[in-house]
């Protein structure tokens, strides 16, 4: 081979070709074959293993000089050391010289550029360091990855050394990590930095999207407890109970991977929709599955969970054992560990006696004694007669649920353990459960279990900066743990077929009733069931400032009682669906409304009416006085009462002061001045921007005014509008700067700033005034800078249309995905259509919105059958259209 020609030199040997060769079509028949089997999977990735071996053996005997050869010792590392290759794994190799001549130096480095540059021609990333053993030992205090990495080695080719030569990847690495204290400081390392990493995993998008690998109970999870045995127990000592359990965890997530990396056609480990889906489509286990991705993620978090389990609790076994300390019985404990020590298997009545101590206690169970308890709840399956029918076992259950004493995340702990889904069948559905949107955040049987908590929080007065209202209504409670148990069942009814609350209510009396729950009691579990939605759903979606919504819910709660725990329900479970669900704006909605709600509970409805008048004739005289002050007219009461007579009454009581004043200061500067005139300000208390508009009521001036606000990127919540007596419209908005059209939940509501504030004030006023067309606005619609291509849930949009029972319109729901001008066009339709909004309202749910229209036919009334299916036709159409 001529050295001195570059070309040359690189040029592979027809061995080395054909060894390439090799490699390059058995990867090739991976990504083209057909997808494998999950039980496939590590098979797959060990014949990836071999034929790399292969490939790699042959390059290198092809690359080295001989007298190079001879000294080298070059090992596998990382996946490719633990045989766990998937179709774009990086193969990270180490290349150690051994008592090398100087004068052979340069040939090592002509060898190893000609051997990464063969590689790099098959398109595979090959990472290697090359290093003598003593600069090895060096480098193991500097970095612990590199010990970490040794743990994994595997030797590829040996030259002609002898074994102490070999390397220091078993030896010295793992007498490096276990140090004086046979590993324990290692071990609390593993565990410190394994707990930073779960909370940095754990958030919003990555349990929507999870990471295979550094997500909980991914492969890193499974290395780690690998890692820590061996430096705890010593290089050869036998795989422990906890890895072997691994296995079929670990062949799930390389199936995943080989997937994703073949979907992808580079190295990929996050389970984004899109591929979800795809993945779905070629899952054995979706076979039948009405809905396929769930089905495949519900089998994914099974398996992740599991994974966490083992690894958490095999970890916990390589901790330090310290004295122990007789309890009762067979139970011992350490500082803050409880063990069993029976020499039998454990009874339900042993099972629950753990339960019990460890909550009293406040002991964490020790990983011998989960075992045992997963162990023992396994044979309930087959007990005569039935553990779940033992009422003295299901008293104690609903005590470690309902419990005011309970140590936080028992509920977790009986999930955990399988003790949940076998005393409580009703549950077991909805574990793992996953809901294909990115709205429901976290599985269903997580959300409820952080409910749950969230629960026991509120009650103790524990609630977050600025709801401490919802403290003060929980304290109101007379029954906690009916609060506590219908945080934990409200979801109970998913994973169904839909109409999840009122299935979960009809199995609300058998699963209390077995706890020994008196029929009183059954049905009111049974109603914050069926009814936990009716708030927020109200809240969000209705006008709540109308009396007879008030009035049809208390008809509906009957009690005060009842009212306080369904509040405090509903503020659980929309704290708990996702980071950031409820935020200032919905918060207030919801406190308003049960006020709203209670004072019809306790005063009565004429008392709500009596309120409303009383408010109303405190709005006018202050408003007249305040008129007055300013000099704003001479005629002042009658200009006041004019734009009074304007607003619905019950819309005058519950609007503040201030901003009634701005509504009726707007109202008169555009009668002054004949333009468009508007008024713009921050509540505080909603956390939204309000913006007033008044302007000639001419036919499409919604669809001018949500043009304005659509080109310059701000989201409507709210829209109330109000035809005057003078022929204007005064419309009132509440808005938030607009997120995108795939905003994480995580991202609550942002106020406009003020430039975006003025240049949509500026060109609603161009608008109005006929100096720029709506053509002109379209042309600079605001896009958001998140990605509107991002993958994300498919759901069908959908169009709702009904008489409202509380006034004489027509009900109009659209839940579609959100995108850029979306209320703009749905306006323009509805313009269209010649029909009036009196009222809309705006509910976000991750990347889906439901807008809400309250419209009435242009001669007044709700629309005619054949008008209203004209319209949902035509709604149908524009959400149905890509943008």
């Amino acid at each position: 081979m001529d050295n001195t020609d570059p070309h040359m030199m690189y040029s592979p040997s027809p061995r080395a070709q054909e060894a390439m060769e090799s490699l390059t079509t058995h990867r090739q028949a991976l990504r083209a074959g057909a997808p494998p089997r999950v039980d496939q999977a590590l098979e797959l990735c060990q014949d990836l293993s071999d034929a790399t071996d292969a490939c790699l053996r042959a390059l290198m005997q092809e690359a080295f000089a001989p007298e190079v050869r001879a000294r080298l010792i070059v090992c596998a590392l990382g996946g490719y050391g633990r045989q766990q290759l998937c179709l774009h794994s990086d193969l990270d190799v180490l290349i150690e010289h051994h008592t090398l001549p100087s004068q052979d130096a340069p040939a090592l480095e002509e060898g190893v550029e000609r051997l990464m540059h063969w590689v790099r021609g098959m398109g595979v990333k090959l990472s290697h360091v090359v290093r003598t053993p003593q600069q090895g030992v060096e480098q193991l205090p500097l970095d612990i990855r590199t010990p970490l990495a040794l743990l994994d080695a595997r030797a590829l080719h040996t030259g002609d050394l002898t074994r102490p030569e070999v390397s220091c990847a078993d030896e010295r690495a793992l007498g490096h990590l276990r140090g004086e204290d046979d590993g324990l400081g290692f071990v609390e390392e593993l565990i410190e930095a394994y707990l930073q990493r779960r909370e940095r995993h754990g958030q919003t998008i990555y349990l929507l999207e999870p990471d295979i690998k550094a997500g909980p109970g991914g492969l890193r999870d499974m290395h780690v407890l690998r890692w820590a045995q061996r430096v705890r127990q010593g290089a050869h000592q036998p795989a422990s109970a906890h890895t072997s359990d691994l296995t079929p965890h670990l062949a799930w997530m390389l199936w995943l991977r080989h997937h994703l990396h073949a979907k992808r056609n580079r190295r990929h480990d996050r389970l984004r929709f899109q591929e979800q889906e795809h993945i779905a489509r070629h899952w054995e286990g979706a076979a039948g599955r009405a809905r396929p991705v769930e089905a495949l993620m519900r089998a994914h978090y099974e398996h992740a969970r599991a994974a966490q389990r083992l690894v958490e609790r095999g970890m916990r076994a390589l901790r330090e054992q310290l004295p122990e300390v007789a309890l009762q019985g067979a139970f011992w404990r350490t500082a803050d560990q409880l063990f069993w020590q029976g020499a039998r298997a454990m009874t339900p009545q042993d099972v629950f006696d753990a339960l019990e101590l460890a909550s009293a206690r406040r002991l964490r169970l020790h990983a011998s004694l989960e075992r045992a308890i997963v162990e023992a709840v396994g044979q309930w399956s087959t007990a005569d007669p039935p553990v779940r029918d033992d009422a003295r076992l299901q008293a104690r259950m609903s005590h470690l649920l309902t419990g005011a004493d309970v140590a936080p995340r028992t509920a977790k702990r009986l999930l955990e353990l399988g003790i949940l889904g076998h005393m409580m069948p009703e549950f077991e559905p909805i574990i793992c459960h996953v809901q294909h949107d990115v709205y429901h955040v976290y599985t269903t049987d997580q959300h409820s279990l952080y409910c749950l908590e969230m629960a026991r929080e509120v009650v103790a007065g524990e609630v977050p900066a600025g709801r401490e209202a919802f403290g003060h209504i929980a304290r109101g409670i007379e029954d906690p743990s009916m609060l506590f148990l219908a945080a934990l069942t409200h979801d109970i009814g998913k994973n169904r077929g839909g109409g999840h609350s009122v299935k979960g209510a009809r199995m609300a009396p058998a699963l209390s009733g077995r706890m020994g729950w008196s029929p009183a009691r059954q049905e009111q579990l049974s109603f914050l069931i069926r009814e936990h939605l009716c708030l927020s759903n109200t809240a969000r979606r209705k006008d709540i400032s109308d009396v007879r919504v008030a009035r049809t819910l208390a008809r509906t709660i009957r009690t005060t009682e009842s009212l306080n725990l369904l509040t405090t329900l509903t503020f659980c479970d929309m704290s708990t669906v996702g980071p950031a669900i409820i935020n200032d704006w919905n918060a207030a909605l919801l406190l308003k409304l049960h006020e709203r709600i209670k004072t019809v509970l306790e005063r009565g409805e004429e008392q709500l009416w009596r309120d409303v008048q009383a408010a109303v004739e405190q709005r006018r005289e202050a408003l007249w006085r305040r008129a007055r002050s300013e000099r704003a007219t001479d005629d002042h009461p009658e200009r006041v009462d004019a734009f009074l007579r304007t607003l619905p009454a019950q819309v005058v009581a519950t609007t503040t002061h201030d901003t009634l004043w701005a509504m009726y200061q707007t109202v008169q500067t555009c009668l002054r001045t004949g333009a468009c005139a508007q008024h713009v300000s921050f509540d505080e208390e909603m956390g939204v921007t309000d913006w007033i508009v008044v302007t000639q009521d001419d036919p499409g001036t919604l669809v001018k005014i949500t043009a304005a606000f659509a080109a310059c990127g701000l989201d409507i919540l709210t829209a109330d509008l109000y035809p005057t007596s003078d022929g204007l419209a005064l419309d009132r908005f509440r808005l938030v700067d607009q997120p995108g059209a795939f905003a994480p939940p995580t991202q609550g509501h942002v106020a406009p700033s003020a430039s975006k504030r003025a240049r949509a004030q500026e060109m609603m006023s161009q608008i109005m005034d006929g100096h720029l067309s709506i053509d002109d606005v379209l042309a600079t619609l605001h896009q958001p800078p998140h990605r509107l291509d991002k993958p994300r849930p498919t759901t069908a949009p959908t169009v709702r249309l009904s008489v409202d029972p509380h006034r004489d319109f027509t009900h109009v729901e659209v839940t579609c995905e959100d995108r850029p001008g979306l209320l703009f066009d749905l306006a323009r339709t509805l313009h269209a259509h010649h029909v009036n909004t009196n009222f809309s309202k705006i509910d976000s749910q991750g990347h889906m919105v439901v807008d809400t229209f309250y419209v009435e036919h242009a001669q007044g009334g709700a629309l005619p059958e054949d008008h209203a299916r004209a319209l949902e036709r035509a709604l149908q159409e524009v959400i149905q259209a890509v943008p």
